[in-house]
């Protein structure tokens, strides 16, 4: 019942497992049911049976983890985005670029140079961020985005720095990121 693999390390277990699941598509091919023999638990089965002395070859639970495990680093990949979003307050047109994978924020104005920031936080609840703009305090800010809104913390002891909020909505990515070394240096 299939192909015999000798064992050679860790490239001969490999080998096997793709020897075994090989033989098993072939196997459930000429059944007639091939989605039957390569669902997992079938594999589990079918790997226990023929595994017998081999004790090279991966357990079941192995299987089983990795047949888990790989469709979920798939997902926190995809998970990374660039995304850009607009904001209004005092008739001025506010931009937050953002890049998940490398927790960049550039954030832009109708009526200044960009400043940038980091992402420290995110969920799929909100999205908080600092900005630094040279010769200030950082700034504190959360994206939420079911809310479409956008909370600057405010300062408690500095009454120029109020807590303000932001009604906001996702837009086209705007083309900063690329600039974002050369936009002024975090302090």
């Amino acid at each position: 019942m299939g192909r015999q693999v000798r064992r050679r390390g860790r490239r001969g277990s490999i080998a096997a497992v793709g020897a075994f699941v090989a033989s098993a598509a072939v196997n459930g091919a000429e059944s007639g049911s091939p989605s039957r023999n390569l669902a997992v638990g079938s594999i589990d089965r079918n790997l226990a049976e023929t595994a017998g002395s081999r004790s090279w070859l991966p357990k079941p639970n192995l299987l089983r983890f990795v047949t888990l495990i790989i469709p979920l680093t798939l997902n926190s990949v995809a998970a990374a985005e660039q995304f850009s979003i607009r904001c209004e307050r005092d008739a001025w047109h506010h931009y937050a670029t953002f890049d998940t994978d490398t927790n960049r924020v550039v954030y832009e104005t109708d009526s200044g140079p960009p400043f940038k920031g980091e992402i420290t936080s995110s969920s799929t609840d909100e999205l908080i961020f600092y900005l630094v703009q040279p010769g200030r305090q950082k700034y504190d800010l959360i994206w939420r985005p079911h809310e479409g809104i956008v909370t600057v913390i405010g300062l408690p002891d500095n009454p120029a720095r109020p807590t303000i909020i932001m009604k906001c909505v996702k837009t086209n990515l705007r083309n900063i990121l690329p600039f974002y070394d050369g936009i002024a240096p975090m302090e």
